[in-house]
């Protein structure tokens, strides 16, 4: 992993994104926002294989006091080639990120991702040990890129503190495991990661802490707040008050989308009203569970 500072390889990942997204023009993250964002204290890192840029990751400045103390890094877009996914390449540019950020005492990284895409939820919750606890409708309204067409461009933000011990933890066990010649079997390299309009492209994670033997996995009978039902969703149940609730998404939003898009629009309306009111009640999601969210309670900060 390098930090991407010259022409050329800027060049190479805006090719990157037309490749690994399938963005047109419009979409596209040009080489000049790249260069102003690392002039304004931004990071463009890459990943190469055999001298070739294989995936690459772009973040620029953030500072949301609501949220976080002090400045932190918003990461727009990371992605991989497919030919090299599952090979722990997007685990790597995270951990680079987060390594970039500790030496300059920046303390979080935000990024956006698809709520509908498993394979995202697992890699980002699980591997990373990031957490969510806001739902953005719409945030980027119509995208005509081959990930993103046909369905309102909704979004989870990922939040990661990277001082945080139960993050840190989850990247070193996955590391080890990776060390191991463990391997994922899940749909890992479908969907995008943490991009912004395109919203991220894998997540090559490798190994993950999956299903009810997942440390702090709820007991069986935790309310389902969307129960999948031939492919669509139960109406959403907004009336729960456990401690800890699931809210299942749909197992591959690609089959829905190229077979059944009406059943993908009902899954994102679904999961949109269940978040937003859950997360209004005082309700985060910080693990996914098979292919449902694990939503607890928040804790109050002291005061």
């Amino acid at each position: 992993m390098v930090e991407i500072t010259g022409i050329e390889d800027l060049r190479a990942c805006v090719d990157l994104e037309r490749t690994i997204w399938g963005a047109g023009d419009i979409d596209l993250v040009p080489l000049n926002q790249l260069r102003a964002a690392q002039q304004a204290g931004g990071l463009v890192a890459g990943a190469r294989l055999s001298g070739k840029l294989v995936g690459f990751s772009y973040a620029f400045p953030a500072y949301r006091p609501r949220l976080h103390n002090g400045p932190g890094l918003h990461s727009h877009l990371t992605g991989v080639l497919e030919a090299v996914r599952g090979m722990g390449v997007g685990r790597a540019l995270k951990e680079f990120q987060r390594s970039w950020c500790l030496e300059r005492g920046i303390g979080w990284i935000e990024w956006t991702f698809d709520p509908l895409r498993a394979a995202n939820a697992r890699f980002n919750l699980n591997h990373l040990g990031a957490a969510a606890e806001e739902y953005l409708v719409d945030v980027y309204g119509r995208l005509d890129d081959g990930l993103n067409r046909a369905l309102p461009s909704d979004r989870l933000v990922a939040s990661w503190r990277l001082d945080d011990y139960a993050g840190a933890a989850a990247i070193a066990q996955g590391a080890a495991a990776i060390a191991q010649g463990a391997a994922d079997k899940g749909p890992v390299d479908k969907g995008p990661v943490d991009k912004g309009p395109a919203n991220q492209r894998p997540a090559d994670p490798g190994p993950a802490n999956q299903g009810p033997a997942d440390p702090g996995a709820p007991e069986h009978g935790v309310p389902v707040l969307t129960a999948s039902e031939q492919d669509l969703p139960g109406i959403p149940r907004l009336g729960e008050t456990a401690d800890a609730l699931l809210l299942a998404v749909p197992g591959d939003l690609d089959r829905l989308l190229a077979t059944r898009p009406e059943a993908a629009l009902r899954w994102r309306l679904a999961v949109r009203a269940a978040f937003r009111h859950y997360f209004a009640s005082g309700y985060r999601t910080t693990r996914f569970l098979d292919s449902a969210y694990l939503l607890t309670r928040r804790q109050k900060e002291p005061q």
